[in-house]
């Protein structure tokens, strides 16, 4: 459909000209936006859960070594 938009660039835009302050939240933020207000040093990060609920068990894997593995299975 037509006008397409960013509701995040607009509230951004809002409160620029409006002077207020933006609170955006997300529990996976996006990356562009997440650096850009890292740079500002504008990132609050929340280190528990509402209600006191166990944060997630967070594992980073490294694609390049699992597709490699993948290949060496599959071969």
């Amino acid at each position: 459909m037509t006008p397409k938009y960013n509701a995040k660039e607009i509230a951004l835009y809002l409160a620029k000209e409006e002077n207020i302050p933006l609170v955006l939240g997300s529990a996976t933020p996006d990356i562009s936006t997440y650096y850009k207000l890292e740079k500002q040093n504008a990132v609050i990060t929340l280190t528990e859960r509402a209600n006191s609920a166990e944060l997630p068990k967070i594992e980073i894997i490294d694609m390049k070594q699992e597709l490699a593995m993948r290949k060496q299975i599959n071969a």
